[in-house]
């Protein structure tokens, strides 16, 4: 029989043991690592892995590995993808408390043309790996001969950067020519009008002289520098703008923004993404934008509106179609610039001076509609094809100066007069782009090619 003593020391050690267990226990968790390499074994950093029907997921890191917490037991469907690669998944079976370890090699996806990129980015941040301006493929950066530069939504946003003009300035060898869609590009004048060295998407677009491009709608502006912009035709010698727009997205996702500034000026944007229907096979894509400002000087004002829906149809994993319009509607006037005395002191005239009449205006409608289509027929062979209809509308009423002073009833001049002029003019532009290619991927031994053969 136990005295009190023994009772209450047992009761202490059974205490400190049960504490001891509670200390050293560890509770279950299943756990998804590997790592995700190409064909050569090199590791893919920044790809996307997802048990395919949950929120878990994981990116992979510097090495291409990965690791996921938490996963759900059972037969589960893992999937690798990320842009400029093709997707793959794998089914496993995850058993409780058991760590598993996945490994992926995985191809890149060399099969998209520019004037097919109807995958939309998922980045968020200012890299970005593959573009199409150089090759018309789907080719990493770091694998193209020709000097490309490019600036990604993610930095025009940062930077609050509502033009095309606003941006490039990021990019070396681009320049402003001018206040109007005027740039230089290694030297060479590239301007609005001239659609050679303008394109959407790799399409050749008409675009307003007078008013710099907006983008809103732009996921990101390349530039590729030098002769090599031979490669769309009768290009600029410094260099071709290309922009892409941006592209629906398989998962919901909706912005709105607003932006007040000097000289009364009021921006908003909108940008609203995801499926259409539950099976994912319909996406759409629809950007907003639109600007109200005034200026320094007088008579001076700028109304824009952008709109731009864009819709995607997925029948089959191997055969996409797109839809996608731009509008871009413009309001304003011209600003010329200001005439100073005959003494030639710029600060002679105030700097608010416009030479404007009241009645002045400027209209400008683009309109950029496009239908792009891509089958996939084996691993090896793709065909692409797109067609755009680019039309351009300005309906414009200015005054302006002679470019010389008023002249008298003698034949002298009046240096605190400047002659007068009026203009009006309506005119339109359309083009027509219309582009098919087949994409063949073959080998000859140990080298490996990659053939393009179409017509533009």
């Amino acid at each position: 029989m136990l005295n009190r003593n023994t009772f209450y020391l047992m009761k202490y050690l059974l205490l400190i043991c049960f504490a001891y267990l509670l200390a050293n226990t560890t509770y279950a968790q299943t756990t998804i690592q590997g790592r995700v390499a190409d064909e050569k074994d090199n590791p893919l950093p920044g790809l996307a892995v997802e048990i395919v029907g949950t929120s878990l997921g994981s990116v992979t890191d510097i090495d291409g590995e990965f690791t996921i917490q938490n996963a759900p037991t059972g037969s589960q469907q893992i999937r690798v993808s990320g842009i400029g690669y093709r997707s793959r998944s794998q089914k496993v079976n995850i058993i409780d408390s058991e760590p598993l370890t996945i490994n992926f090699s995985i191809r890149e996806s060399l099969t998209q043309l520019q004037e097919v990129e109807i995958i939309g980015r998922k980045e968020t941040t200012y890299q970005n790996d593959v573009s199409f301006i150089a090759s018309k493929t789907a080719t990493p950066l770091q694998d193209i001969p020709q000097s490309v530069s490019y600036v990604t939504k993610e930095l025009a946003l940062d930077q609050a950067a509502f033009r095309v003009n606003d941006i490039v300035k990021n990019i070396s060898g681009v320049n402003q020519f001018s206040f109007y869609n005027d740039l230089t590009i290694r030297g060479f004048r590239v301007s609005g009008q001239r659609n050679s060295g303008n394109l959407i998407n790799g399409m050749r677009a008409f675009t307003s002289f007078w008013k710099q491009q907006l983008i809103p709608h732009i996921e990101r502006v390349e530039v590729i520098k030098g002769p090599a912009s031979a490669l769309f035709g009768n290009a600029s010698p410094g260099g071709t703008l290309n922009r892409v727009t941006k592209k629906p997205l398989a998962e919901q996702r909706q912005s709105i923004s607003a932006t007040v500034g000097s000289f009364n000026t009021f921006r908003t944007l909108g940008d609203f993404t995801g499926p259409m229907t539950e099976d994912g096979k319909l996406l759409y894509r629809l950007n907003l934008g639109y600007e109200n400002s005034g200026g320094f000087r007088d008579l001076q004002y700028d109304k824009n509106l952008v709109v731009a829906p864009s819709f995607s149809f997925l029948p089959s994993d191997n055969t996409r179609l797109n839809f996608d319009i731009v509008y871009q509607g413009s309001e304003g006037r011209l600003d010329r610039g200001q005439a100073v005395f005959d003494d030639g002191d710029l600060f002679s005239v105030p700097i608010t001076k416009a030479l404007n009449a009241a009645n002045d205006f400027l209209k400008e409608e683009s309109l950029n509609a496009t239908v792009s289509f891509q089958h996939q027929f084996s691993d090896k062979l793709s065909f692409n094809s797109v067609y755009m209809r680019s039309s351009y509308r300005e309906d414009l009423l200015e005054h302006r100066t002679a470019n010389r002073f008023a002249t008298l009833g003698d034949g002298s001049s009046d240096p605190e007069q400047v002659e007068m002029r009026v203009f009006i003019r309506k005119r339109n532009w359309n083009n027509d782009n219309f582009n098919n290619y087949f994409n063949l991927e073959f080998n000859t031994g140990v080298v490996a090619h990659e053939l393009l053969l179409g017509y533009d």
